[in-house]
Order: structure tokens, then sequence, then C-alpha cells
């Protein structure tokens, strides 16, 4: 549980998401973040996330919120897909 007056990340990233104009409205559960992505790929470590976003055809991220980036889940998908 969240101290009062503290907002959680989820809660920023939301906020952050939903106040985009609305031409570039993003659900924010289609954002994925490092975590998921490594999953994903199924890579262990985060330099070859790190590795993989110095690539060209690698996916920018949608968003950046107190210093964690977010992906489309989509395009990280395409991603995985092209590289296999």
């Amino acid at each position: 549980m969240s101290r009062p007056g503290r907002r959680s990340a989820r809660t920023a990233i939301i906020r952050a998401v939903t106040s985009w104009p609305k031409r570039e409205q993003v659900d924010p559960a289609d954002l994925i973040g490092a975590g998921e992505i490594l999953k994903l790929v199924g890579w262990k470590t985060r330099k070859s996330l790190l590795d993989a976003q110095k690539t060209r055809d690698f996916p920018p991220p949608v968003v950046v919120v107190r210093g964690a980036r977010l992906w489309h889940r989509e395009d990280v998908e395409q991603w995985v897909k092209r590289r296999r």
C-alpha cells in the first residue's frame, strides 16, 4: 500500500498517457516496460535490452515517466517477429 499523497508509478503513467492530445491517445494497458520486454524476448539481463535499443530497427519508447521507458506492445511484438 502506498503512502497517502504519493502516486504510484502506474498512476503517473496513466495520467501522463491520458493527458496527451486526443490524436495520440493510448490505452495504458497496451504499454509495456523493460521487464515485460525481457520476458517476451526471453532475455535475462537489461544489458541485452539496452543493446537492442541502440539498433535502428528497435521501436522508440512511446512515453518516459519517472525515468521508465514504455513501448507499444504491438510495436515490440512486431520487432520480435522480424528478428526471429
